[in-house]
């Protein structure tokens, strides 16, 4: 369906979201049931009522979800006011929560939300990307979503381009992908999607 395409992705950086992984309840849980990549991935229905954008993201705790920044805001890198982009999350169930960036990271193109209701499935952060090798995602590309179908795309961790802070990844990926989650053995996440190739 899409053709292999190198996805460039924003690394996910640990000292920027200490302050939220150091909250997150799922640090000392005895079992990881909580732990499903796919339950975890979100679809993005991001509008300010008059334009309407579709992107993915996915659940880092029970009411934090992260997405690319330009998802979260449309206008990015202009942010503009909070409140001005109502963000609408469908799970793969077809449940519905409602968002609200919280932190709007430019230099890195990404958003954390909130997210209401809370969520009982979310990925693990992983501070090593170096490692990572054969990557997941769940990804709603081109606004295809549908309530039972879940997107999984499968790459592999190319390198780091140390210049822009990026990881590279080999993925399929287009509008719409943006925001998903990268993640690697049970669900632990090492990056998300922020730009792709063109052609």
């Amino acid at each position: 369906m899409f053709e292999r395409i190198f996805s460039l992705v924003r690394t996910v950086i640990l000292s920027a979201l200490s302050f939220v992984a150091s909250d997150l309840p799922h640090k000392n849980l005895p079992n990881q049931d909580w732990l499903d990549p796919k339950l975890a991935a979100r679809y993005l229905v991001v509008s300010n009522m008059e334009t309407v954008v579709t992107g993915s993201g996915s659940m880092i705790g029970p009411n934090l979800g992260i997405s690319a920044a330009h998802v979260c805001d449309p206008n990015f890198p202009e942010i503009g006011m909070p409140g001005d982009w109502m963000v609408t999350a469908y799970d793969v169930n077809g449940s519905v929560s409602f968002a609200y960036p919280i932190v709007l990271d430019l230099d890195n193109d990404v958003c954390i939300f909130q997210s209401f209701p809370d969520s009982t499935h979310w990925l693990s952060l992983r501070a090593d990307t170096k490692l990572a090798g054969v990557v997941y995602s769940y990804a709603y590309p081109l606004g295809v979503y549908s309530k039972g179908v879940a997107l999984k795309f499968t790459g592999y961790f190319a390198g780091i381009n140390e210049a822009e802070n990026i990881a590279i990844y080999t993925m399929p990926a287009t509008h719409g992908s943006s925001g998903a989650g990268i993640w690697v053995g049970e669900g632990e996440l090492v990056g998300i999607v922020s730009r792709v190739t063109v052609g």
